[in-house]
Formats: structure tokens, C-alpha cells, sequence
């Protein structure tokens, strides 16, 4: 960090002191948002941004930490001012047939644009950001370069409730029917790209409730469960529409205004932990009998996807003997997730430091080239760089200062909301800063632990994998090493009881010839795997696995 960082840092007498973080913000929507702690000895850690070191101290990211989420702010191009048509009365027409009044319309700057298009424009704090045109046949775009936001920010600003729509015109549609508080996704029911989530952050940050009011298709219903995930279940709400209507502007149509306020009004919440009715999952009970059980994803490998697939919101706990390789299974097991499947995961390594030569091992199992010169030739810096550009938007590194489960769940939980990691990676479990309670057994401890983390991944469709190492294990008669079982795992049975899936990686280390082979231990749910060994070749340059057939 420089010494303009450091001179905005406060480090207090005593104790621990929140302040604004001077790295990330000025970039935030709320600017006195007070994200960075500093304590005595002048450590500081910022809990939105990851920037962490010690005032006075040469600053090392890899010492410190992680690849940080913060990035120097992107370059948006301005739009340029909307010109407006001599004509507007084509404007009234197409709106009043779709029961939108002319207060409304003006009430939100909407225009009837010189190129015959309709101008929305989206402000924040008052300052044009982007305009999107909406086009005869349904055709839509937006500014060129400019910023992707939601619409309506400034009509949300401190509001209690805040309602989410996938359209312009359902916004609309319910300012008409008297609620003003709405946001809406400027792309449709697009879930691939959300980037303009951010600028909602500190609306959703301040308010109680959510109310997902997306249009009753499948896309919508994708769009909704997304949208869920990264804001927090705990808030939002979902609205059902009547039969004969896809979406808001539907049902102020079809209904009138007072039916759509009582639409918002009836809104359910997500299920409770622990309490659900019939109702609530209604819809959920159609898809599974029409489509069955989500059986989770493979890697490609014909019998170890037999064995073990993975789905968001379940608990994975992988042990082996240390040096078994694995961490070094499950990094490439990553990313053949993310080559086939396009997952992003948050990775909380301690002991892979520094972070730098972590990646460097990811990028060579994904080129299948290793990074450095060896027994074969390395990558070259075109094909580091791609596999780079490719990999960037689904990995990230969280590692803490003070990397405590609380912390680590923080830092997983921003992750989802800002780039909707679906699965997050805990290694090792003795590598945690653990503080039990001097009256909280060994084994009530994990079982806390554990069942924080299982309720995380629940509650934002993330598949965890906690690696934790076993105890000292007695060789087998003929010398050789055994296989370790979950229940072996030092602390807690828990382990073993609470893993949704349980992986045990070994090898013969006396004989490097032989195949790596991964005993699936434990299979909570019969549709993602079953028990059974898988034998693969390991090629040490790349750091590849290949599975031996039977």
C-alpha cells in the first residue's frame, strides 16, 4: 500500500476501530460506509475489498492475502443526450394502450427519441447513465460503453421495500398502481451476466424487504432464483401472478391497478429454515415429478461421474493422508467444473500460498501445459494469458488476514452477490483460526462449525468442499499406509455425520507408478453418486488426472 493509503488509515490507542475504506470508498454507492478495521498495532483489513497489511509495512498481496475482489473502477462512456422528436404523440398511444398514463411517463423522463425509438433513461443521483431505446418489432439497445445499472435507483433510495421487475414496462405498470420503490434488470431474464447488481448494493444493503416481481416464465423463474441467491432469501419475496398474465404490465391490463397492488401485496417469502408448507413449494414438487432429481455435475469421466457428482448447496469433506494429493485432485476437479460447466468458486486456501503460485498451478491444469520449464515445454505467455482472461471471472481467492470461519463465509458471501460462485473450497480445516469456547467441547465445536457452513450452503446454492486432514493412522501389517475413513478425521464424528458426500484421496508412496485412487466414502443423496473406488493417472507437470478404466 502507499503512504496516501496509510495517511487516511486512523489507528486507534486501543482495541479495534471501523472507518471508511480508502481503497474501495469512493467507488461505493454509500462512500461512509465503514468496511475497513484497524487495530492498535496498526493491522488493517477491509471486509468489503479484501485490502489487508500493516501500516508502516512494505505491503505483499501474497502475504496478506488474496487476489482482491477490488479492481480499479471500469471506464464507462457517457450517453449522449437524448434527442427528442419534434412529434411526441406516438409516445401517448403506444403507453396508453398499455394502461400507462402520460403523468407516469413524463414522471420518468421517457421520450419518443429523433431516430424513432423510446428513450428510457436511467439516472443515478440525478446524473444520466445509460439510456436504453426500445425499437418497433420489440428490438431493444442500450448506450454504447455506458454503465449497465437497474432503473429506478433513485426512486429507491431508503425505502423499506423495494420491488424487482425484469421490465421497464412493469415498472411502470406499478407506479401506476401506486408503488414507486422499483427496480429494473436492464437486460431481461438474462442470469449469464449481472454486473449491474452492484449498482443496487446499498439499496438492498438498507432495506427489509425484496419483492421479486419477474415475469412467469421459465426465464423468469431462472432470473428470480438467481436474483435470490445473491441478495439473500432471507428478505425477498416472490409474487405470483393470475393465470392469464406473464408479468405486471399483464395484469394492470387484464385487472386493473388494484389487483396488481394486491399481487405485491400477497407476496410469500422463501421458506423459513425448519418451517415449510406444501404451498410454498408448489411449484418446486411440479418440476421434480415432471423432471426428477437434479443429479448435480460431472467431470467428464465416465465411471467417477457414476461415483460423484456435485450440485450446488451441499457439503463435500475430502480427507487423505497429507501428501496424497488431495488438494491437488480437487483443484483439478475445479476446474473441469468450471472448463464444462462454467461454475464459479471461491477458493480459501492458507496453506497454497502464495496465491500467485496457486494460480499458476490452476492455469496448468487447464492448459494442460505446466507453467514453468520442465520435463516438457512450457505455456507460452499467449496461452497463459488466455487461459487467464478465461478463468477470471470464475475464480477467486478468499483468504482473510485473520482467516476465521465467520470471516471466510463474509468474504464467500460477497462472492456470491458479486460474481455467483456456486461452489467454495475450505482448505484445510486445521488452517482455520478456531477460537472455542472454554466451555464448548471439542466435538460440540465442530458440530457448530459445521453446521454453519451447511446453512450457508443451503441458503445461497453454494457446494462447499472443506478439506480436513485424518489423525496419525497406524500402517497397515504389510507397512503400507491405510486408507482414511471420514470418522478418522481428527476433532468430531461430525464430519462424517453431517457431509452430504465424503471423498478420501490415496496413493502408494512407495511406488510413485502407481494410480492415485478416490474412495467416494460417503453418498447423502442416491442421484449424485454412489460409494465405490476410482483409480487416475496423475501427470505431475500439468497436474492432470486421468481416469484409469476398469
Amino acid at each position: 500500500m502507499d503512504r496516501a493509503f496509510e495517511r487516511d488509515l486512523l489507528v486507534p490507542r486501543s482495541g479495534d476501530k471501523k472507518q471508511t475504506c480508502p481503497a474501495c470508498g469512493p467507488t461505493r454507492h454509500n462512500p461512509r460506509d465503514q468496511s475497513m478495521s484497524v487495530n492498535a498495532d496498526g493491522r488493517f483489513y477491509c471486509h468489503n475489498c479484501f485490502a489487508a497489511g500493516k501500516v508502516g509495512a512494505t505491503a505483499d498481496p501474497n502475504r496478506y492475502g488474496t487476489m482482491p475482489r477490488y479492481t480499479p473502477p471500469k471506464t464507462y462512456t457517457s450517453p449522449p443526450p437524448i434527442v427528442a422528436a419534434a412529434q411526441q404523440d406516438k409516445l401517448g398511444v403506444f403507453f396508453g394502450t398499455r394502461g400507462i398514463t402520460e403523468a407516469v411517463v413524463a414522471r420518468n423522463g421517457i421520450t419518443l427519441g429523433e431516430d424513432g425509438g423510446i428513450k428510457f433513461p436511467y439516472y443515478r443521483a440525478g446524473e444520466l447513465v445509460n439510456v436504453k431505446t426500445r425499437y418497433p418489432g420489440k428490438k431493444f439497445s442500450m448506450s454504447a460503453g455506458a454503465e449497465l445499472i437497474f432503473w429506478g435507483i433513485d426512486d429507491c433510495r431508503d425505502a423499506g421495500q423495494v420491488v424487482v421487475v425484469e421490465g421497464e414496462m412493469d415498472k411502470l405498470a406499478l407506479e401506476v398502481a401506486g408503488i414507486t420503490a422499483v427496480l429494473s434488470v436492464p437486460n431481461g431474464a438474462q442470469t449469464g451476466t449481472m454486473d449491474f447488481l452492484a449498482s443496487g448494493e446499498a439499496i438492498f444493503a438498507t432495506c427489509h424487504t425484496v419483492v421479486l416481481a419477474v415475469d412467469n416464465d421459465a426465464p423468469g423463474q431462472a432470473l428470480e432464483e438467481e436474483l435470490a441467491r445473491r441478495i439473500g432469501k432471507d428478505i425477498c419475496y416472490r409474487v405470483r401472478w393470475p393465470e392469464d398474465c406473464k408479468d405486471a404490465n399483464d395484469v394492470l391490463i387484464r385487472h386493473g391497478a388494484d389487483r396488481l397492488r394486491t399481487c405485491v401485496a400477497e407476496a410469500t417469502g422463501y421458506p423459513i429454515e425448519g418451517i415449510a408448507f406444501l404451498d410454498d413449494i408448489a411449484g418446486e414438487l411440479d418440476d421434480l415429478y415432471d423432471q426428477g432429481f437434479d443429479q448435480g455435475d460431472g467431470i467428464g469421466c465416465p465411471r467417477f461421474d457414476q461415483h460423484y457428482r456435485v450440485r450446488p448447496g451441499l457439503l463435500t469433506i475430502v480427507t487423505g493422508i497429507p501428501s496424497h494429493g488431495k488438494s491437488t485432485f480437487l483443484d483439478w476437479f475445479l476446474v473441469e467444473l468450471i472448463a464444462r460447466h462454467g461454475w464459479a468458486i471461491g477458493i480459501c486456501s492458507p496453506e497454497n500460498q502464495p496465491i500467485k503460485r496457486h494460480a499458476a498451478g490452476l492455469l496448468a491444469k487447464f492448459v494442460g501445459k505446466p507453467f514453468h520449464d520442465g520435463l516438457m515445454p512450457r505455456m507460452s505467455k499467449s496461452e497463459m494469458q488466455e487461459a487467464r482472461d478465461r478463468m477470471r471471472e470464475h475464480i477467486a481467492f478468499v483468504l482473510p488476514e485473520e482467516p476465521t470461519l465467520d470471516a471466510i463465509l463474509d468474504g464467500a458471501k460477497s462472492l456470491v452477490f458479486r460474481m455467483g460462485i456456486k461452489g467454495l473450497v475450505i482448505d484445510p480445516w486445521n488452517e482455520i483460526e478456531h477460537a472455542r469456547p472454554s466451555r464448548m467441547s471439542e466435538t460440540e465445536y465442530t458440530s457448530e462449525c459445521l453446521g454453519s457452513i451447511r446453512r450457508f450452503a443451503r441458503a445461497h446454492d453454494v457446494h462447499v468442499w472443506l478439506v480436513a486432514h485424518p489423525t496419525k493412522l497406524r500402517r497397515n501389517d504389510d507397512g503400507s499406509e491405510p486408507v482414511a475413513a471420514l470418522y478418522d478425521i481428527s476433532g468430531s464424528a461430525n464430519f462424517r455425520n453431517k457431509a452430504d458426500a465424503g471423498l478420501t484421496v490415496w496413493r502408494d508412496l512407495t511406488n510413485p507408478l502407481e494410480p492415485t485412487q478416490v474412495h467416494v466414502t460417503k453418498i447423502r443423496f442416491a442421484e449424485t453418486g454412489q460409494l465405490g473406488v476410482v483409480e487416475f493417472a496423475h501427470a505431475r507437470e500439468t497436474g492432470r488426472f486421468r481416469e484409469v478404466p476398469a
